[in-house]
């Protein structure tokens, strides 16, 4: 959107959006949203009383409790998860087959 807008400086968005697909390829209810945003929540409201460590736990756990209804979102979870403990084998290792099962590259 920086480029489309021809936005130079600081940019709309500060996040890197090229892991996202051109189209997307999962299909929202509102069941399905309402447990994103609980979780979403809950997380937060965890978060202001865990430590990092237990909190990339609860991201990762999150995301294997998602996998087999939203493996789009348990990837994200996953990722962020990664981004917090690269050298996680638990997280390395689910990282790689949600990657494979939704077809992303890199």
């Amino acid at each position: 959107m920086n480029n489309e807008f021809e936005i130079t400086q600081g940019g709309l968005f500060k996040d890197d959006f090229d892991d996202y697909p051109e189209q997307g390829n999962n299909t929202w209810d509102e069941l399905t949203a309402n447990k994103a945003i609980t979780s979403i929540f809950n997380g937060i409201k965890e978060a202001q009383k865990t430590t990092e460590s237990e909190y990339v736990n609860k991201l990762r756990d999150e995301a294997i409790s998602l996998e087999k209804e939203d493996l789009t979102m348990a990837y994200y979870l996953m990722k962020r998860a990664y981004t917090l403990r690269p050298h996680g084998p638990v997280i390395k290792r689910k990282l790689t087959e949600y990657k494979d099962k939704l077809n992303i590259v890199g």
